[in-house]
């Protein structure tokens, strides 16, 4: 394993960790991508969780990119996760989890690459896309 690669997968883990701070079931967590390019870090993942306490999972697809001035992107995506196991006809969360992650990992676009195949599929997600930063 190059150097490089390393350095990618202890990022994903460090991802993975913050996420878990607000999903109940780790195995509901999907990192995509966790890269650092020569200006920004850039991170994608996904999960199930019923964070809001209604007794409704929800799915989420997100992604965070903080650039080395300070600026930051982000974006989220939310829909009801039995809607997107019935547009998808998959069983169970894990079926779902498993494709998302044979599919879009290690793929810079993910996040609005399976906004576009939920779209496709006749789903409506909330989206919101924000940037910010320091200066």
């Amino acid at each position: 394993m190059n150097i490089d690669m390393k350095k990618n997968d202890d990022l994903k883990k460090a991802v993975y960790q913050r996420v878990l701070d607000y999903v109940e079931d780790p195995k509901n967590v999907g990192i995509l991508l966790a890269k650092r390019f020569a200006n920004a870090i850039k991170e994608i993942y996904f999960y199930s969780s019923d964070y809001l306490g209604e007794g409704k999972e929800l799915f989420h697809v997100e992604y965070n990119m903080e650039y080395n001035n300070g600026d930051i992107q982000d974006g989220y995506c939310s829909i009801d996760t039995n809607d997107v196991l019935t547009a998808f006809d998959f069983n169970n969360y894990e079926e779902l989890k498993s494709y998302f992650l044979n599919k879009y990992t290690d793929d810079n676009n993910a996040w609005r690459n399976i906004i576009n195949e939920m779209q496709e599929k006749g789903l409506s997600p909330m989206v919101d896309e924000d940037e910010g930063g320091y200066n």
